[in-house]
């Protein structure tokens, strides 16, 4: 068993990589969009970000679960990575909105003045008054990622084996050093993170 903690490990990590940047890209085009949306769609998004992060996790993950398998989409990789992307998202959106709440347009509306189109407005303009907000989203849902167990066991299937689902599955046999060694490093990993969020949001 301890032979496959390596390939469990770079398959998690591969998760939480894909996943993060997938949730960011999807966050930072949703509060793009809900400037320029009506106060109704505004409200309809913003309750589908609340919802997904008020249910519980296995009922989102039973759900996907139901929903792959009526569609006939194997599970594996790609199934993980879109059921971490759908909770993930919504708390990236959440932390990526409240920082375009303090932007203003002015600087925006300047570039425009100033001959700038709004692609490229918004890659020196916008972008850069967005980046602590992406990288706190990012470290937390790389994090998030990274512990997630729920998701990974329905969404997994029998050929995909993510690392904290492997130890789960070997702490149930034996407690092993190889285990506690892992697991020490997991959480060191996730401790790291979360310093690097503190320090990013003081900044």
């Amino acid at each position: 068993a301890s032979s496959t903690l390596p390939i469990g490990e770079r398959l998690r990590v591969g998760v939480a990589v894909a996943s993060t940047v997938v949730a960011l890209v999807i966050a930072v085009a949703t509060g793009l969009a809900t400037r320029h949306m009506s106060r109704r769609a505004k409200t309809w998004v913003e309750m589908s970000t609340l919802v997904r992060i008020i249910l519980p996790e296995v009922v989102i993950a039973v759900g996907l679960f139901l929903l792959m398998r009526a569609l006939d989409i194997p599970l594996g990789f790609v199934a993980i990575v879109i059921g971490h992307v759908v909770f993930l998202s919504a708390y990236a959106t959440v932390i990526i909105e409240s920082r375009f709440a303090a932007l203003t347009n002015v600087l925006e509306e300047a570039a425009a003045d100033l001959g700038a189109s709004p692609w490229r407005a918004f890659w020196r303009v916008t972008l850069p008054g967005l980046v602590p907000a992406i990288v706190v989203a990012g470290l937390l849902s790389f994090t998030f990622s990274f512990d997630d167990v729920v998701t990974s066991m329905f969404l997994g299937g029998a050929k995909v084996e993510t690392l904290p689902v492997l130890i789960l599955g070997l702490v149930r046999i034996e407690v092993s050093p190889t285990v506690n060694a892992v697991a020490v490093a997991v959480m060191v990993i996730n401790l790291l993170a979360l310093a690097a969020v503190a320090f990013s949001s003081s900044i």
